[in-house]
């Protein structure tokens, strides 16, 4: 396996563990955490639909990264796999006190997965016709780089 390869797989696995953590945290204020600038948590703890907006962003660069790390890259696998952590971080929401899940997070959640595989699915689709690195499913097995 490619070694941007593998470091787009790490990439992956870092953004949808991020997602999750974040999801379950007792408080949901971004402006907390020491790793987010003041002005981006200020932006994203204003509430109302930006507190349901930033559900959809997140999964929207998670589901971009995990369909850019799979191969074959299937869009069904990378929408299952991305719907998947969408749930995971929603239904923890629903054992947390001060925690609440909604239908609007998954709604928007929902929404992030599909641009974040669609984008992904375009780029990787750019990087193959102008001579990028070949999917996986066209490179034969033992060759050169693998």
């Amino acid at each position: 396996m490619p070694l941007r390869q593998t470091l787009i797989q790490c990439i992956a696995a870092g953004t949808g563990t991020l997602v999750i953590v974040l999801s379950w945290l007792p408080d949901s204020r971004m402006g907390r955490l020491p790793l987010i600038p003041g002005w981006l948590g200020a932006w994203l703890d204003r509430g109302g639909a930006v507190a349901t907006l930033r559900t959809g962003l997140a999964m929207a660069a998670a589901a971009g990264l995990i369909h850019a790390a799979g191969a074959p890259r299937s869009v069904r696998r990378s929408v299952l796999i991305s719907a998947a952590l969408l749930l995971a971080a929603e239904g923890g929401q629903l054992f947390l006190t001060s925690r609440q899940a909604s239908l609007g997070d998954l709604g928007w959640g929902l929404v992030g997965v599909a641009v974040g595989v669609a984008c992904a699915h375009g780029l990787t689709g750019l990087s193959r016709r102008s001579g990028g690195t070949p999917s996986d499913e066209s490179s034969p097995q033992g060759t050169v780089g693998d």
